[in-house]
């Protein structure tokens, strides 16, 4: 509805054309096109800029890094078009920025492209995530970037509203895509986006909607009240587009923030003496533990007060991902599957990390297959970790009134409460990943079912 259908930023042509028609502002945030900007909406403010880190995805020429690093920010962008980040680099030298922004071209959807020595303060992305191709992928970025943000950070992004999808009145709460081809986006409903938000850790703390009425007839001087408008007399917006923007908003904006507890994640093993352990969002209290030698190795063995369900749990594997444990010379790995031909995973997901830290210690992991559900009526084969040789049984001995599974725990929680399939998560470096046998009561037939079911090979 405006400018080309066929939005290819790879291509010099079109980005030639972008650029002709939007001017956008560097002394202020903007939220997508023709609509107001941070000066009005104040979504950062109370948010600390001197010396933060700040990430754009999707950060086209870098006006918003811009208008943060004057400020006093750190500005990192990552941008698919190579075009795009030509002329942001031709911008940011413009506004003698060079030293407070870092540009790199890279696909949103490659976790490797989000690995800087350091935590985020703020992450945002304008207009960028709608060129995911489904929700699946879109859960992934909210995992990538929660994991990216330091504690207590901020991450806001847009997109366009799920109203102005043609079939929104009979889909309703359902995500579709729009258009054809490769660079066609997606447009994400509110029930997806925020579950996926809440499955990745985040509060939600505002949801903006914006709209612009009748825009093809806006002149010049009216589109300069937005930080992100049409050069003069260049105004992309046809009349066709007028009613339906009229009817509802063209943008939704969320800003979410990774919330900030001082007792959260696994605790260290120094630190169990503080008597409880969190598990699954909750904290357990730790009645008692135990050091047990188990094939020739020692661990510490916990138990959980009467009153949870969850009876006890063991770290069997537990390390801090280095810059040496991910490397772009590992490549894939095989893994047996259990009465089937061998299967392969990426070295450095946190699947192929586990393999490799478990052969390491002379420990033979056993691998499963099993068949979900994935999108609509789509299925997908997952690799899962079901056991360890002979150790799994000598754990189900120091538990032995209790069902007890493993899982992989990535900075204190299953990727996307189990959701997202740990051979698919990349580790990166600073990642606290934990190999867990937990105890559950054998009377328990509700909390993290779905779970434990993929990992036990119930379903």
């Amino acid at each position: 509805m405006i400018m080309s259908d066929h939005q290819d930023w790879t291509d010099e042509e079109f980005c030639n054309v972008y650029e002709s028609t939007w001017e956008i502002s560097t002394d202020d945030v903007h939220y997508g096109w023709l609509a107001n900007g941070e000066r009005e909406l104040k979504l950062l403010s109370g948010e600390k800029f001197s010396g933060a880190n700040v990430l754009d995805i999707g950060c086209g020429m870098a006006q918003n890094l811009i208008a943060l690093a004057k400020g006093g920010a750190n500005g990192y962008g990552l941008d698919i078009s190579k075009c795009m980040i030509r002329r942001a680099e031709s911008l940011v030298s413009e506004h003698g920025l060079e030293h407070s922004i870092n540009l790199r071209v890279g696909d949103m959807r490659d976790a490797r492209n989000f690995e800087y020595s350091h935590g985020f303060d703020l992450v945002l992305s304008v207009y960028s995530m709608e060129y995911l191709s489904s929700v699946r992928e879109l859960r992934h970025l909210l995992y990538v970037v929660h994991k990216k943000l330091v504690p207590g950070g901020a991450f806001v992004f847009c997109f366009s509203h799920p109203s102005q999808a043609s079939r929104y009145p009979e889909l309703m709460n359902r995500s579709i895509p729009i258009g054809v081809g490769k660079y066609r986006t997606f447009n994400y409903s509110f029930k997806d986006v925020t579950e996926g938000l809440y499955k990745a850790g985040f509060t939600i703390e505002r949801i903006i909607e914006q709209g612009t009425k009748s825009p093809s007839k806006l002149d010049y001087k009216d589109s300069l009240s937005y930080p992100y408008h049409f050069r003069e007399g260049k105004n992309p917006c046809r009349g066709d587009f007028d009613e339906l923007s009229n009817g509802a908003p063209h943008t939704v904006i969320y800003k979410a923030r990774r919330y900030h507890d001082p007792f959260h994640g696994l605790p260290r093993r120094s630190a169990l003496g503080t008597r409880y352990r969190e598990v699954w969002g909750y904290k357990r209290s730790v009645k008692k533990v135990s050091k047990v030698r188990l094939a020739g190795l020692y661990f510490d063995a916990l138990h959980f007060a009467p009153m949870d369900n969850v009876k006890g749990l063991m770290d069997v594997l537990s390390f801090s991902v280095t810059t040496f444990d991910v490397s772009s010379d590992v490549g894939d790995i095989a893994v047996n599957i259990q009465d089937m031909e061998e299967r392969s995973i990426d070295g450095n997901s946190v699947l192929g990390l586990v393999q490799r830290k478990l052969l390491g210690l002379g420990l033979e992991p056993i691998y499963r297959e099993s068949i979900v559900s994935a999108e609509e009526d789509e299925f997908e084969r997952r690799v899962y970790l079901s056991d360890i040789f002979v150790l799994g049984d000598l754990v189900r001995d120091v538990y032995s009134t209790a069902r007890v599974g493993l899982l992989i725990f990535v900075n204190g929680h299953e990727p996307i409460k189990g959701e997202l399939p740990v051979d698919q998560v990349l580790a990166s470096p600073g990642d606290n990943i934990s190999l867990t046998y937990v105890a559950l009561d054998e009377n328990n037939s509700g909390e993290n079912l779905n779970s434990w079911q993929l990992e036990l090979g119930l379903n």
